[in-house]
């Protein structure tokens, strides 16, 4: 009797052991769900699709007498264009001034805000002014130091008349380098116009033809790229 009794009591244990084993599991799948199913993953911003490279990027000069928009020509002139477009991205032309104005030939900024603070430009770049492209009226090139053709560093500086005694290889040149050529204002010349009849003033030996009333570029800003 008594090992029949034993038995029973057993079963009756293994009976009871099964079911709360079976309970145990079922609450730890129930717990799992939410953790091991598929989760919903932030949207991720489709990748680019290959855009060819631009050829003729424009800029915008916004400035306290009128926009000024020019085209750039990176094909003639790669080096001084991404060099350009540098500085416009970084907006380090923003706030500067066009600190020489001469009537009969160009206005020239790149460097000085109006309390002629100057800003530190990025290292020199290579001499590209053998590139085919002439100073002309309404086209925009490098400033550079005389007789250091690759001193180029930001001032440019935009041709308000025809100058071919900056261009290389002109017999006129001062040093057979001339001045490169980068693009051309294809927006805003009267404004351009207006910049260089400007009443200017010597206000030191570096600041000759400094206008009177400050011309600030306001923001330059690279605004379409042609395909």
């Amino acid at each position: 009797m008594k090992l029949l009794q034993i038995k029973v009591l057993i079963l009756i244990l293994l009976f009871i052991l099964a079911a709360l084993i079976s309970s145990w599991g079922c609450s730890e799948n129930d717990n799992s769900n939410d953790q091991t199913g598929p989760v919903e993953q932030p949207q991720q911003p489709a990748p680019p699709e290959n855009i060819p490279e631009a050829q003729n990027p424009r800029v915008k000069l916004v400035t306290t007498l009128g926009d000024i928009v020019v085209e750039l020509n990176p094909e003639a002139a790669p080096v001084t264009v991404r060099n350009f477009l540098r500085y416009v991205n970084e907006g380090f032309y923003d706030g500067i001034i066009f600190h020489r104005v001469i009537v009969d030939f160009m206005i020239q900024a790149g460097g000085f805000t109006a309390d002629l603070e100057a800003r530190l430009p990025h290292e020199p770049i290579i001499n590209e002014s053998d590139n085919g492209l002439k100073n002309v009226r309404g086209t925009i090139a490098m400033g550079r130091s005389p007789n250091e053709p690759d001193s180029a560093t930001s001032l440019f500086y935009i041709n308000r008349v025809n100058s071919p005694y900056l261009d290389h290889g002109s017999p006129n040149s001062a040093d057979g380098y001339g001045y490169t050529v980068f693009g051309v204002v294809v927006e805003g010349m009267d404004v351009v116009d207006k910049i260089a009849e400007s009443p200017v003033t010597d206000h030191d030996s570096y600041f000759k033809s400094l206008p009177v009333e400050p011309v600030v570029i306001n923001k330059a800003v690279l605004i379409q790229e042609r395909q």
